[in-house]
């Protein structure tokens, strides 16, 4: 079952018109903006602590209807409990650190997930979290290793592979950074995120053609995108 991670309140590459959008409007698009906003997508997915048939499961449902209640700081001490009841389950942690970062604790909900990656999670959307935290946090090294292990758990998750691309460049690995950007395309090849960093990065081997082409076909996707307007002047 998929961790839902909370309606962070930054505004990413492409938020539009709704909380289940993302990849819509922005101010500027940065790396930091970019991992805040990437996280929005795991906002919308379902967990359920079904049956409480013990104690630590019921902690989990009570703290899964806070949090759909949006009451984050009593979901938070719901799944804390649960952490403390069950300390080896990876579920609980990563639930944990959903609803801190929705009560708007990053610190903290870093906390969680990386205690949930080290008690052996196999869910890639723990790592994605993790990674994509991390780099919202300018932390890339660190982004980078969670978000390979997320990309090795599920390849199908184009943000994973944009935010991993997103990490390797600011690491100063540009060929990491651009085979993860042609991994994001071949799964989605009118994704603006991506295409907006692979005109940047055409920008900076001398090819503005083809940085333009780029970024046209992500005016395409997102005609109303300031960003993208704004990378077109430059």
């Amino acid at each position: 079952e998929r961790y839902r991670l909370p309606l962070i309140p930054v505004l990413l590459i492409f938020s539009a018109a709704g909380l289940h959008e993302f990849l819509r409007s922005p101010a500027k698009l940065d790396r930091g903006t970019l991992a805040a906003v990437l996280l929005f997508v795991i906002a919308n997915s379902h967990f359920g602590a079904a049956g409480a048939s013990n104690p630590a499961q019921e902690e989990m449902r009570l703290g899964e209807a806070y949090f759909d209640g949006a009451r984050f700081e009593e979901a938070a001490a719901r799944f804390r409990t649960a952490t403390q009841m069950t300390p080896r389950s990876p579920e609980a942690w990563g639930r944990l650190g959903g609803a801190l970062s929705a009560a708007g604790k990053p610190a903290e909900a870093i906390q969680a997930w990386q205690e949930a990656a080290d008690k052996g999670s196999h869910d890639p959307l723990v790592w994605f979290n993790l990674g994509t935290a991390h780099l919202g946090q300018d932390r890339p090294a660190e982004a980078a290793r969670a978000l390979e292990e997320s990309v090795r758990l599920d390849e199908s998750r184009v943000e994973a592979w944009v935010n991993l691309a997103l990490s390797r460049g600011a690491l100063g690995n540009r060929d990491g950074a651009l085979s993860a950007l042609d991994r994001a395309l071949a799964l989605d090849p009118g994704n603006p995120a991506a295409l907006l960093e692979a005109g940047r990065w055409s920008v900076a081997a001398g090819d503005r053609a083809g940085a333009r082409a780029a970024w046209e076909k992500a005016l395409v996707r997102a005609p109303k995108s300031a960003d993208v307007r704004l990378t077109l002047c430059l």
